[in-house]
């Protein structure tokens, strides 16, 4: 059973792990309820370890996202992409798979609007900040490579 939960979290991840511990565990307790197995099985299956301060932060305070921001380099064009997908994600809150979709006929520049295609392929208008506006056109013009594809961050090799 340890053999079983450590390689469902090695490849899963923790929150999946807890959860299918917990299930395994009901499923044993009722197999012993229903009279099914002589004992209850339950506790054979090790509790997942859930250490404070193990996993990322679900987010970062203000003043952080702040040094951040001010920390970011803008003269290669890579420095301007990064600072262009910072402001994005701190600004508008985005994730990076809506970042990674945004396409540039997504941004409405006459509207100062932002078509953002997110989870289950619901699609929002989100207005577009002027700060983050300006970096998105710096690094269209300077710092984004020219090419056919119509995502906006093109990847840096």
């Amino acid at each position: 059973m340890i053999a079983f939960v450590q390689r469902h979290a090695r490849r899963y991840g923790s929150s999946y792990t807890r959860k299918l511990v917990a299930s395994t565990r009901s499923f044993l307790r009722y197999l012993h309820y229903k009279g099914l197995h002589p004992q209850n099985l339950a506790m054979a299956v090790p509790k997942v370890a859930r250490w404070k301060l193990a996993t990322l932060p679900k987010h970062l305070p203000a003043d952080q996202v702040q040094r951040v921001l001010k920390a970011c380099g803008r003269k290669t064009a890579l420095e301007q992409r990064n600072y262009a997908i910072l402001l994005l994600l701190a600004r508008l809150g985005l994730r990076a798979g809506e970042v990674i979709r945004l396409r540039l006929d997504d941004i409405d520049w006459e509207h100062d609007c932002l078509l953002v295609r997110g989870k289950a392929a619901r699609i929002a208008q989100l207005p577009l900040p002027a700060d983050v506006a300006r970096a998105m056109v710096r690094y269209i013009k300077h710092g984004r490579p020219r090419c056919d594809c119509r995502a906006l961050f093109i990847r840096e090799r």
